[in-house]
C-alpha cells in the first residue's frame, strides 16, 4: 500500500513539473515571437511541446508552431502543424494576432480537416452518443433495480411484522384456549363434586329413611295388641268354644327391597362417573396441550375415585338385601295372639 501511495504522489509531482516547464516554454517562444525572432521560437515551441501531457496542451503547442512555420514561409509544415492541432482539438482557435496569410491557411487547414475528420467525428459522435445511451439506460436500469430492492425490502419489512403480529395472536389465543379450557375443565369438575355431593346426601337420605323404617318395625314388633271389648247386657254369652290356633302368615320384607334400590342407584351412578373418568382419560390423551392433559387426567381420577366408592356403595347394599332376604325366609311366622276371654252375665 505504501509503494503505491508513493508512486502516486511522485507521478503528481511530475506531472505538475513537467507542466510548469510546458508553461514556461511556450511563455517564451511566445515573447520570442512577438519580437520577430522566428526561428528561436519555433525552438521554444517545440521544447514546450516535448513537456505537453494533455491532448489541450499538444494541440496548444501544434498551433503555435504552425504559425511560426508559416511566418517561416514553410507552409507545407505549417499546414501539417495545423492539421496535427485541429485534430487534437478540432474547435482550436489561433491564440494570437497573426497575419492574413497564417489566419487563411489555418483556415484551409481546418476546412481540409474537417472534411477529412467528418466520418471520424461523426464516428466518435456516435460513440458519444451511443455511450450517453448506455449511460442513461445503466442509470434507468439502476435506478429501477434499486425501487425493486426498496420495494422488496418494504414488502419484506410488511411480512416481517405481519408474521410478528400473527405470532403475538396465535400465542394469545393459545392462552386463551388454555384459560377457557383450564375454567371448564374447573367448572366441570365443580359441576361433577356438586353431583356427587347432591348423590351423597341423597344416599344419607335414604340410609335416614331405612333407619326410620328400622325404628318403626322395631317399635311395632315390641308392643302387643291389646283389645278391649264391653259386654253387652242385653246379650247372652255363648258357651266355652275352643278356638283352634291358626298360624298368621308372613309379612312381605322392605328392608331388601331398600337395599336392592339403593345399590341400584348407586351403581348406576357409579357406572356414569366411570364413563366420565375414561373420556377424561382420552381427553387428555388427545390434548396438545400439557397442562390441560394434566387437568384432564386430574379429574379422570376424581371421578374414577367417586365411581368406585359408589361402587362400593353399590356391593354393601346388594349384600344387604341379600342378608334381610335370607333373614326373612328362614324366620319362622308368629303365631297370632290368643283370643281374649270375654265374660257376660246373663240378665233375667
Amino acid at each position: 500500500m505504501r509503494p503505491l501511495v508513493v508512486a502516486v504522489a511522485l507521478l503528481a509531482t511530475v506531472a505538475v513539473a513537467s507542466e510548469e516547464d510546458f508553461q514556461r516554454f511556450l511563455n517564451a517562444a511566445v515573447r520570442l515571437y512577438e519580437n520577430l525572432e522566428y526561428e528561436r521560437a519555433l525552438e521554444q515551441v517545440r521544447n514546450a511541446k516535448k513537456q505537453a501531457v494533455t491532448p489541450d496542451q499538444q494541440a496548444t503547442a501544434a498551433l503555435y508552431e504552425g504559425i511560426m512555420l508559416s511566418d517561416l514561409n514553410k507552409p507545407d509544415e505549417a499546414r501539417a502543424a495545423f492539421k496535427e492541432a485541429l485534430l487534437l482539438k478540432p474547435d482550436a482557435v489561433i491564440p494570437i494576432k497573426v497575419s492574413p496569410k497564417v489566419s487563411k491557411d489555418f483556415e484551409d487547414t481546418r476546412a481540409a480537416a474537417q472534411k477529412e475528420l467528418a466520418p471520424l467525428l461523426a464516428k466518435q459522435a456516435e460513440e458519444k452518443r451511443r455511450k450517453e445511451e448506455e449511460v442513461r439506460l445503466r442509470a434507468e436500469a439502476d435506478a429501477k433495480a434499486k425501487a425493486e430492492l426498496e420495494r422488496q425490502r418494504a414488502e419484506l419489512d410488511a411480512r416481517a411484522k405481519e408474521i410478528a403480529r400473527l405470532e403475538v395472536e396465535r400465542k394469545k389465543a393459545e392462552a386463551d384456549a388454555q384459560t377457557a379450557k383450564a375454567k371448564e375443565s374447573l367448572a366441570e369438575e365443580q359441576r361433577r363434586r356438586a353431583e356427587a355431593d347432591a348423590m351423597t346426601k341423597e344416599i344419607e337420605r335414604l340410609k335416614g329413611e331405612r333407619q326410620k323404617l328400622e325404628t318403626q318395625l322395631a317399635k311395632k314388633s315390641d308392643t302387643p295388641v291389646v283389645t278391649t271389648v264391653t259386654p253387652d247386657p242385653n246379650v247372652v254369652a255363648p258357651p266355652d268354644v275352643t278356638t283352634p290356633v291358626v298360624v298368621g302368615a308372613k309379612p312381605t320384607p322392605v328392608w331388601p327391597f331398600v337395599f336392592l334400590g339403593a345399590g341400584a342407584l348407586a351403581g348406576g351412578i357409579g357406572g356414569y362417573f366411570g364413563i366420565i373418568s375414561q373420556e377424561n382419560v382420552t381427553s387428555a390423551r388427545n390434548e396438545p396441550f400439557q397442562l390441560t392433559a394434566n387437568q384432564h387426567l386430574r379429574d379422570a381420577q376424581n371421578n374414577a375415585l367417586v365411581a368406585n366408592i359408589l361402587f362400593g356403595t353399590a356391593g354393601a347394599m346388594a349384600l344387604g338385601a341379600l342378608l334381610t332376604g335370607i333373614g326373612w325366609a328362614v324366620t319362622p311366622a308368629e303365631a297370632p295372639p290368643p283370643p281374649s276371654a270375654v265374660s257376660s252375665e246373663v240378665t233375667r
